[in-house]
């Protein structure tokens, strides 16, 4: 196995080994490795001093470098079968750093020698007798790093998979020294905690966040942005609620303390299941319900309200005032619904015909006309009638 050194196996300013390094050559140690690194800062040492400018004092000498290779080589603890060095520094404009006159055939200056040419894998390999390439695998941390691996037909692997690394962000006072794993797989994020927390899930759960396949989870639409900011978001709402979170690179990391990362769009207007109206939606901690419950014919929720399609003008104003966005099927059903009022037929009807009254015929009846039919007389008022 060949590994870069900066960034790969040790930071460049402290020298110090980085996360999972120790671990993994304890552990899982390699049968045989070496180190192929460029180290252009000597190279443009050399070139501000041919040319007088810059801070030439800013960059290491060529001990200073080896020195820091004896010291991370001593950190590990295990003789690697090569070290292979570039010195060599490439302008923008092309031009390549001057050669001291030690360096006169000395490979660490030739230009063949800096990665992403494959010069120092090559020789590394040679020293160690491999034919096959495919046996060798590269670990690296940059663009050139896998580029030099594959002009050498070697594997490639990223250093933060190689050594499984995790970066941690924890506040001041932590409610736990157990950091939650916070990381995205495609359009998911997962958050993972390697022990009970109380009051976690009160947390997640306000973060739409579901607890399933023992890992909580959330699956991202297209409206809630990129999953890199999601996780960056996440970390940092965990980290304000009094959790350490570990995350999988440095950048990430950066970003987190950076705060750099653009917020999720909590406010939406979203069209209804049913297709009959429009659901305004809203995140953790926000709260709209004192002013919806003035607006008659509306539903609210804990998060949520529903609105009919019919008060299109109601929710845009809404909408308008408190930033929510209106999602394209959201807009199809007010906009259709708004044409539909548009182009009904208007009409005014004015005051609507009276059926006129029906005229009733009274009859003139005198005294004799009243009586009692003897069909319906009793037989004694029969008998009396005799």
């Amino acid at each position: 196995t060949i590994f870069d050194l900066d960034g790969t196996l040790a930071d460049r300013a402290t020298g110090r080994l980085l996360p999972g390094v120790a671990r993994r050559f304890a552990a899982k140690p390699p049968a045989a490795w070496a180190i192929a690194t460029n180290q252009g800062g000597v190279g443009l040492r050399r070139w501000m001093e041919r040319h007088g400018f810059g801070e030439p004092d800013e960059f290491p000498t060529q001990e200073e470098v080896e020195e820091r290779l004896s010291q991370v080589v001593e950190s590990i603890g295990k003789e690697p079968v090569g070290v292979a060095v570039s010195f060599s520094y490439q302008a923008r404009s092309g031009e390549w750093s001057p050669v001291p006159p030690e360096g006169e055939g000395d490979e660490r200056w030739q230009q063949e020698w800096r990665k992403p040419a494959p010069g120092m894998l090559l020789h590394l390999m040679q020293m160690s007798e491999i034919s096959d390439p495919e046996d060798v695998l590269m670990v690296g941390d940059s663009k050139a790093d896998m580029e030099a691996a594959a002009a050498a037909g070697c594997r490639f692997q990223w250093a933060d998979e190689y050594f499984e690394r995790v970066y941690t962000v924890r506040p001041p006072e932590p409610v736990t020294r157990f950091p939650l794993r916070v990381y995205a797989d495609g359009r998911t994020v997962f958050v993972r905690n390697p022990v009970y927390l109380d009051g976690l899930r009160t947390v997640l759960r306000d973060l739409r966040f579901q607890w399933k396949d023992h890992v909580w989870k959330r699956t991202l639409l297209n409206r809630h942005g990129n999953a890199v900011d999601r996780v960056i978001e996440t970390a940092l709402n965990l980290i304000s609620a009094g959790y350490p979170v570990n995350v999988d690179s440095e950048d990430v990391r950066r970003r987190i303390i950076e705060r750099d990362y653009v917020p999720e769009q909590t406010r939406w207007i979203l069209m209804a299941k049913k297709g009959d109206g429009v659901f305004a939606e809203w995140g953790p901690n926000e709260n709209f319900k004192t002013h919806l419950y003035r607006i008659p014919k509306i539903r609210v929720f804990r998060r949520s309200a529903f609105f009919p399609a019919e008060m299109w003008d109601i929710v845009r104003d809404f909408a308008e005032k408190n930033d929510f966005s209106i999602s394209d099927k959201a807009e199809a059903i007010l906009s259709d619904a708004e044409a539909a009022y548009d182009s009904a037929y208007v009409m005014d009807t004015g005051p609507l015909p009276v059926a006129p009254a029906k005229k009733v015929v009274r009859q003139d009846l005198e005294p004799n006309d009243f009586g009692v039919d003897e069909d319906l007389l009793d037989d004694e008022d029969l008998d009396n009638n005799d």
